[in-house]
């Protein structure tokens, strides 16, 4: 089937000179506008797979670095990210958070290896009590430093570095004298898995 450009413009009800022009230019306005919609619509793609490839490299990354924690510390994944959750609450970077756990972490062990406790061991130990059975946990400890920076006498030189023996930053510090976040409540669906 063959079709002639005249076909054409009768068929799109182009008819007249004076009319012709006038249309022809509507076509030619609309046709622009097309071209234009399409490169918007090309960009706007070609944003969301920026966006994606990003996403999924960021994701990837945190991946891998709570697999590195895991496979340094053996502690829980699930347990270190809420706890970077709510830090991140408080404005405080996982990263200050995953370091604090580490020493923390690191504290305890050589306390273990008869190497000395960390120089506020006695002092939390006797303000907030401390079940010396469960000094291997790692995260019962960290509830029982983040009791112990909230208590009053933790609030002064003496209490910073006592906090700062354990092997926690002064950001992580700052936040456990802060928040009121519990994480063992915060919802498992914030979390990798």
């Amino acid at each position: 089937m063959s079709f002639s450009i005249a076909e054409l413009f009768v068929d799109l009800g182009i008819k007249g000179s004076d009319e012709s022009v006038k249309k022809v230019k509507g076509v030619d306005t609309g046709l622009r506008g097309i071209a234009s919609s399409g490169l918007a619509a090309k960009a706007m793609l070609v944003g969301v797979m920026y966006g994606m490839q990003r996403l999924m490299s960021n994701s990837a990354q945190a991946g891998a670095s709570l697999t590195q924690f895991a496979n340094l510390t053996g502690l829980s994944t699930d347990k270190l990210q809420r706890w970077q959750y709510a830090a991140k609450m408080s404005n405080v970077a996982a990263e200050d958070i995953t370091g604090s756990i580490k020493g923390v972490q690191q504290a305890m062990a050589r306390m273990s290896l008869g190497q000395g406790a960390p120089a506020g061991f006695g002092m939390m130990a006797n303000t907030v009590g401390f079940d010396m059975t469960k000094m291997d946990d790692t995260f019962y400890v960290m509830d029982k430093l983040k009791e112990f920076a909230k208590s009053t006498g933790s609030h002064s030189a003496q209490g910073n570095e006592f906090l700062k023996s354990f092997g926690l930053s002064e950001g992580a510090i700052g936040f456990l004298r802060e928040t009121n976040i519990e994480v063992d409540k915060l919802s498992s669906g914030l979390f990798y898995s």
